[in-house]
């Protein structure tokens, strides 16, 4: 260990007031380079005279009036000196310039103060002490698994000792004060900052301290014997240590059923506990306020700085949810609602954290600086925080980093692989410029530039949106008047009211899933919903007008509201719109199968378009128009999707649509619009277009209103040959309504081939009513594709579709105009059930 050094081995004498603060840094830092330190004789001042560290090493005379930046030039092969030469770009410092600013007066960059002296050239001293250390918590702290140093902007309010005082600063960010030289010398500090005050010695002996953190007095009463009160006769039997130059308080209980037991609180937050059967458990706080806790059968020690495979990880969520993952295998963990997640952990001495999921591919770091890395192999995604906030994320190509001020506002966005930068100016614009000038970037659309520097966007929404937007931009099947619309009317959820019923967040998400949703036009999935009609004409709109996609969600989404075309208020349930949480609508982009919340939203608006406007209940009977709505509201099992038909009475009461069946009743969740009529006229409401031609139904289907069905739909088919006059007018998509039963059946062919199995073994389920788009049409082969909102596996292709994609045509299924014929005129009878209102709860 280094020799400490004293004010007259420095060559140069300091205030009385700075002295500790100077001694101890240099003390630190000699102890922690050992011998690692060599001259720079070039980086130094050839005025000065050289000092050496106890083992010949040679230090700039006039240290700390000497430049920082001259001290650590002459240090080889220290992070921490790697680090902070990369901070202070040329020109350099003036000797003795502890300002922490350049020759030009330019601010350096991640450093306040470079020198260790808060006070001013000229010798005052500032009303408030702020200085920045290299050793001060959340400026300086390793990055993990790489073993980097990074300087962070935050200041840290400096202790003020008072004269003669010294200050020691660890590095894991501890702060231990000492009342005099002789203290230091000896290792007995008075406080250790925010932990520990009030701290008294006898020698070598602890007498009393404070204890911060449960305010309350410890005092030995005896030999080993701890109590609250100084003339207590018994108290807790236990050997207590405080070392002030790491940081460490220790308790180590002697006696008792925990004889032997050492508990152990670090200066960085965590704690550990220390069995004597050599296991431990370790609670690790990180700044975004998640805490870990680590059950090991082994502990740390003086040559072992990393533990792998804990039998036990609880993971304390900030809002208060606890997940624990019990050991149940060499790299298996189960939770306790029965998840397995196999994945190498390791935790080091540092309270860094990081695991590889071995199914997933899927590794991420995590470090007491707040320093967070996410990467995923298999998407080709990463992600890095500091401190909870995005600084970094990649997807594929794209490579997006984010600047933060002081105030958590942004800063500065780059687009790296794009050469785009978004800096902001003092009255909080963005400007865009190229990062690398000599190279061209494109310049900026005004919604792009707001997608951007969107506050409630995230780095991944803000590269989705991007990619999606330019996407849309680029296709050829939307008119110019089509695209400024839908730019218009998500211009409106990016920004919109102020007032909105619904927050700035939830409106920049559905712009987000709504350009994703237009690329993506084949997720268009309904869920575990019975919304299948109102899904296929979201599918239709999606491909052909999503302007009209947008217009519905902006207006609802700013105004809980919106009109139809016969100028009817439609406004569905608030709650019934938003996503529940836990529900499949919360994850995007949303699981195969599972319907967005943008997707939700269609759903619920465009069902009481229907439902608002009728004037007759389901039963049949006269009701006031507005009296009937639909809601979503939270199941109550597995058969139930939360799907409720709603009457309002004159007198406000409320009854609920059940169907009965065997004497059982229940609430029906079905939104019973899957009529062609209905469906008709809520497509001509929204978008007052009829669907003549469009829509695909069977003569022996019922379609509740023929009037209505003929103004808006027209003729239906009798004959295969109708079929395919309809499919032969291109103007595809067409909705199709008939059994699911052949749906089914092909696709339970299509897995048993995959399984190597024979297809015409499986059996033809009897299926049940449902809607669907028919998207294509090969005429050489007679066979159609499907766009099925159950699940894209439930897609098929047409064989011209299949041979173009290079499938094996004799491993492949698909659906032949006779199929669809069949699908349309095969019926499905009713289950029994009867249908009665009961009172609303």
């Amino acid at each position: 260990m280094a020799k400490p050094l004293d004010t007259a081995q420095q060559g140069a004498t300091p205030s009385a007031a700075d002295d500790g603060v100077h001694k101890v840094f240099v003390r630190d830092l000699l102890d922690e380079m050992g011998s690692a330190f060599t001259p720079t004789p070039s980086s130094l001042d050839t005025k000065t005279t050289t000092l050496t560290d106890g083992q010949g090493s040679a230090l700039p005379a006039g240290f700390p009036s000497a430049s920082l930046f001259d001290f650590i030039s002459g240090v080889k092969n220290f992070p921490l000196a790697e680090t902070l030469r990369a901070s202070m770009s040329a020109p350099l410092l003036d000797s003795g310039d502890v300002s922490g600013t350049q020759k030009n007066g330019t601010k350096l960059p991640g450093l306040d103060v470079v020198g260790l002296n808060p006070k001013s050239k000229n010798g005052s001293a500032p009303q408030k002490e702020t200085y920045k250390s290299p050793f001060g918590k959340n400026e300086l702290s390793y990055l993990d698994p790489i073993d980097q140093l990074r300087v962070a902007d935050a200041k840290v309010e400096k202790p003020n000792p008072a004269a003669g005082q010294v200050l020691r600063e660890t590095t894991d960010g501890g702060r231990s004060i000492y009342p005099d030289d002789d203290a230091f010398n000896a290792n007995h500090p008075s406080e250790l900052a925010g932990r520990l005050k009030d701290i008294v010695w006898d020698g070598d002996k602890i007498k009393s301290f404070h204890s911060v953190r449960t305010n309350a007095d410890w005092y030995q009463v005896g030999d080993n014997i701890w109590a609250n009160s100084p003339n207590a006769a018994a108290g807790w039997h236990g050997k207590v240590e405080i070392d002030g130059k790491t940081g460490v308080f220790s308790r180590t209980t002697l006696s008792g059923a925990e004889q032997g037991l050492r508990d152990e609180s670090r200066a960085n937050g965590i704690n550990g506990s220390y069995k004597p059967d050599g296991s431990m458990s370790v609670e690790v706080p990180y700044p975004d306020k998640t805490k870990f806790s680590f059950k090991f059968k082994e502990t740390f020690g003086p040559d072992k700085d990393v533990l792998k495979q804990p039998e036990e990880i609880k993971i304390a969520e900030k809002g208060g949810a606890e997940t624990v993952w019990k050991k149940t295998g060499p790299t298996e963990y189960t939770s306790s609602s029965g998840a397995k997640w196999n994945t190498e952990v390791e935790v080091k001495k540092d309270g860094t954290y990081s695991y590889k999921d071995i199914d997933g591919g899927e590794r991420a770091v995590r470090t007491l600086s707040g320093h967070y890395e996410k990467e995923n192999l298999k998407d080709k995604t990463l992600v890095e925080k500091e401190s909870g906030k995005i600084t970094r994320i990649k997807v594929g190509d794209d490579d997006v980093q984010i600047d933060y001020a002081a105030d958590g506002s942004t800063s500065e966005i780059r687009h790296v692989n794009k050469n785009l930068k978004l800096t902001r100016a003092a009255d909080g614009s963005f400007a865009d410029s190229a990062i690398d000038s000599s190279k061209p970037y494109a310049k900026l659309e005004k919604f792009d530039a707001d997608i951007y520097t969107h506050n409630d966007l995230d780095a991944f929404q803000k590269i989705r949106l991007i990619d999606n937007v330019t996407k849309f931009r680029e296709m050829s099947k939307f008119s110019s008047t089509e695209k400024d619309k839908v730019f218009k009317e998500a211009d409106r959820l990016l920004h919109g009211r102020a007032d909105s019923v619904m927050t700035s967040a939830e409106k920049a998400n559905y712009a987000d899933q709504l350009f994703w949703h237009i690329a993506n036009d084949r997720r268009n999935d309904q869920g575990s919903n019975s919304t299948c009609s109102v899904t296929a004409l979201r599918g239709i709109a999606l491909k052909e007008k999503p302007s009209v996609v947008a217009k519905l969600a902006a207006d609802f989404a700013n105004d809980g509201q919106f009109e139809t075309l016969d100028g009817t208020t439609i406004k569905p349930k608030l709650d019934s719109v938003r996503v529940r949480p836990g529900s499949p609508e919360e994850t995007f982009p949303p699981k195969p199968g599972s319907r967005s919340a943008l997707g939700k939203l269609w759903d619920v608006c465009a069902v009481n378009i229907s439902m608002q406007r009728d004037t007759t209940d389901p039963l049949g009977s006269v009701c006031g128009k507005g009296a009937m709505c639909y809601e979503e509201v939270a199941p109550t099992g597995r058969s139930d999707s939360g799907a409720r038909l709603i009457r309002t009475n004159s007198d406000g009461s409320q009854l609920v649509l059940y169907s009965s069946k065997n004497g059982t009743a229940n609430p029906y969740d079905s939104p019973r619009v899957g009529f062609p009529s209905r469906i008709a006229d809520i497509w001509n409401q929204m978008t007052g277009d009829k669907l003549t031609d469009r829509f695909l139904v069977h003569q022996n289907r019922w379609v509740d209103n023929e009037t209505t069905f003929k103004d808006l739909v027209g003729a239906k088919q009798k004959s295969v040959q109708e079929l395919e006059a309809m499919l032969l007018k291109n103007d595809l998509p067409k909705i199709t309504q008939g059994n699911t039963g052949v749906l089914e059946y092909r696709y339970r062919q299509q897995v048993a081939i995959n399984e190597g199995k024979d297809p015409n073994a499986v059996a033809k389920p009897t299926g049940g009513e449902h809607l669907f788009l028919v998207t294509g049409y090969d005429a050489a082969s007679k066979t159609v594709s499907v766009d099925n909102s159950w699940n894209p596996l439930y897609d098929v292709q047409t064989k011209a579709e299949a041979a173009a994609q290079g499938k094996d045509l004799n491993k492949t299924v698909f659906i032949t105009l006779n199929d669809l014929y069949e699908v349309m005129s095969s019926t499905s009878s009713g289950d029994g059930s009867t249908f009665v209102w009961y009172r609303r709860q």
